[in-house]
């Protein structure tokens, strides 16, 4: 296990530890030059085999929810592990790919290319699972992240990213001061698990509408009740993605000046404003909370596999799964 460099011409680096291929900073000059780490994260990489909150990491084989630990495909009945105290399997089992070393297979200045096989049944799973995950950080500040997989029998698989950012700073306490925009018209509608109900709403007239920058202040007080039973946003936003357009998703933080924009091949971001994350000893002695960091999670819909209105998330022997998600940063005044 080892956290490896990333450097582009701008000042801007990222260190990634090889257990779960977490991003464990990423370090963006603010609007004054000052360099600040703005991922929430660990000091050293033994901390990320015990990674609850998921810190950074790469999340497979199936990110988000399964209802009740089990699908059917082709005939066949799969049993997954189900999180304790919930009614599902979560973000791929435990332990997951967030708990793996990963080989790395290539790694230069600014990019490392990293490698897996979970063999069949691993956590429930059918299939073989071969496994590339490659990080690009370039020179016009953007962190790209490219995950591909083949299979040798039919499976699902949902790859996200669960890094938290913060753009003040992961030590800089919540991101309540923070303007976010998601460019999506509808979002899922979900149980208090927040496993989907199957039901596709519109986001007009409903806290979900992010298509505008909204300010995360409003996470402070008397949330409205679709925020309330959450704690704040863990919803899954269905992205619109009309022709043209290469940005998803926006995150700005006024006082850093830092911009980050998200672009990806996917069809949802589940966005998660940290609402559960219990105090944690994070890097530098720093304790993270309620509301410390923004996940901004490109995936397909949670629980797809039991939801045929759903876009599928089937893998088949022959087929490649191939998944580009782009993280951007730039300063805005």
């Amino acid at each position: 296990m080892e956290f490896l460099t990333l450097k582009n011409a701008n000042g801007l680096s990222a260190k990634i530890c090889t257990v779960g291929c977490s991003i464990a900073t990423m370090n963006v000059p603010d609007r004054d030059g000052q360099v600040r780490d703005v991922v929430l994260g660990y000091d050293n990489p033994e901390q990320y085999f015990h990674n609850t909150p998921k810190f950074g990491a790469f999340i497979g084989r199936f990110a988000n929810r399964i209802l009740g630990g089990t699908f059917n495909l082709d005939g066949n009945t799969y049993h997954l592990p189900i999180t304790p105290d919930t009614p599902y399997c979560l973000h791929g089992g435990n332990p997951a790919f967030d708990a793996i070393d990963f080989e790395i297979l290539d790694a230069d200045y600014n990019s490392v290319t990293f490698h897996t096989t979970s063999p069949d049944g691993d956590q429930g799973f059918p299939g073989n699972l071969d496994v590339i995950v490659k990080y690009l950080l370039d020179d016009n500040d953007a962190l790209t992240l490219l995950y591909y997989a083949t299979t040798d029998k039919p499976t699902v698989i949902n790859f996200t990213n669960h890094s938290y950012f913060n753009l003040n700073g992961h030590d800089s306490g919540n991101i309540h001061s923070h303007v976010v925009q998601i460019n999506a018209s509808r979002f899922l509608q979900s149980d208090n698990t927040c496993v989907p109900t199957g039901a596709i709403l519109d986001v007009a007239g409903t806290p979900c509408d992010l298509r505008q920058e909204c300010s995360m202040h409003l996470l402070e007080e008397n949330l409205p009740s679709e925020l309330a039973r959450f704690g704040g946003f863990d919803h899954i936003h269905l992205l619109d993605n009309p022709t043209g357009r290469t940005v998803d998703a926006l995150c700005f933080a006024p006082e850093s000046g830092i911009q980050m924009t998200v672009e990806t091949t996917e069809p949802s971001i589940g966005f998660y404003t940290a609402n559960s994350l219990a105090p944690t000893l994070g890097k530098g002695g720093c304790t993270y909370g309620l509301h410390s960091g923004l996940c901004f999670e490109t995936q397909h819909y949670p629980d797809s596999p039991n939801k045929p209105n759903f876009p599928s998330t089937v893998l088949r022997p022959g087929e490649r799964y191939a998944q580009y998600t782009k993280y951007a940063f730039s300063i805005r005044d």
